[in-house]
């Protein structure tokens, strides 16, 4: 018996390992506004997320550090955490709210409901950005780890911004979906595992980094 082929065993079950992102028929029986189906599926995003990182945590809110300006009035808001509970745990924790020591965070996801303002998505997903909400490599960490991603849920087909594709051969940022010229909505497949393996890979840092970092209690002495 022949077997399956496997890049169309991979395109096969794309679709069914993120079932609950696709914008069910019933929806645009109410709306075809895209901005309404583009919000369902950033929902849905954020379910996911939490079922795949899974022991770890999934917030909104911000990541403190001690290199933060005391009372910092422009502390940027993140708009997805991955965070543990070592060596601390967030703090000021209130439904998804949460305010998360760097130490103590993973990764971040920005998550659009369309590819509007590519230029602020391009600056949340900088080196140097991630890097400052991020905690430092764990020993034994690969060198190539990506702590951060933008996750773009519906492109529409109006939007075609060259900074956008520019993120996406980068692997910066992934399209799940994106609205045809028939107003269809296809997935992605190659993206959707993209978001697999970065979610699976979060767990990894959360292994390795899990009773690798102490407080340094010296900083009390005296």
């Amino acid at each position: 018996m022949t077997s399956h082929d496997p890049a169309e065993f991979l395109r096969l079950l794309a679709p069914h390992v993120v079932a609950e992102l696709r914008p069910p028929p019933d929806l645009q029986r109410f709306t075809r506004n895209t901005a309404v189906i583009g919000a369902y599926v950033e929902a849905a995003v954020r379910q996911l997320i939490r079922r795949q990182v899974s022991p770890l945590h999934v917030a909104t809110g911000a990541v403190i550090d001690q290199a933060n300006t005391p009372g910092d009035p422009k502390l940027p808001q993140l708009d997805t955490i991955i965070w543990g509970s070592s060596p601390v745990p967030a703090v000021f924790r209130v439904g998804e709210f949460a305010l998360v020591p760097r130490s103590s965070s993973f990764g971040v996801l920005e998550i659009k409901a369309s590819a509007y303002d590519p230029a602020d998505l391009d600056r949340r997903l900088s080196e140097e950005f991630i890097r400052q909400v991020t905690a430092d490599p764990a020993s034994g960490e690969p060198a190539e780890m990506v702590a951060g991603l933008g996750v773009i849920c519906l492109r529409k087909k109006t939007q075609s911004q060259t900074a956008v594709d520019a993120m996406k051969c980068a692997e910066r940022v992934i399209v799940l979906f994106e609205e045809q010229d028939d107003d269809t909505i296809q997935p992605r497949p190659k993206d959707i595992y993209r978001l697999v393996n970065f979610l699976g890979k979060l767990r990894l840092r959360g292994r390795l980094h899990e009773g690798m970092v102490e407080i340094n209690l010296t900083l009390l002495d005296g």
